[in-house]
């Protein structure tokens, strides 16, 4: 009979991303609706630091602010990444807070990979 060797897979250890400095800018909000936001962006902000890793950690500032509206119960969120070579802004309307923080996120690191492409073929 013929056997079978098991093989074990090492997973290579993911090295702890660095947390971006932040600034967070509040207006009209509650203070459950600030905490809302700000914990949903300590989980939003590691996939922003996993593109910056590079920069030194005193280069890169990130900063979140959010505004509610009161007569269209809805929320702007904009997201200012400043980095060496450029500054990067992305902003999104939505009437729940998670939405609008999930679709400015996603613009602002289109924005990044499409300058970090420009970068790489300079």
């Amino acid at each position: 009979m013929a056997e079978i060797k098991k093989t074990k897979t090492v997973k290579a250890k993911k090295e702890p991303v660095k947390s971006l400095p932040t600034n967070v800018i509040a207006k009209n909000l509650t203070d459950w609706e600030k905490k809302q936001f700000t914990d949903y962006l300590l989980k939003k902000e590691t996939r922003i630091a996993r593109l910056v890793k590079h920069f030194s950690e005193d280069s890169v500032l990130l900063t979140a602010s959010i505004e509610k509206f009161e007569k269209h119960t809805a929320y702007k969120v904009v997201l200012k990444l400043a980095i060496p070579s450029e500054t990067i802004i992305a902003d999104e309307s939505a009437h729940a807070i998670t939405k609008g923080l999930d679709d400015t996120t996603d613009r602002l690191i289109a924005q990044l990979k499409k300058h970090m492409d420009k970068l790489k073929k300079k």
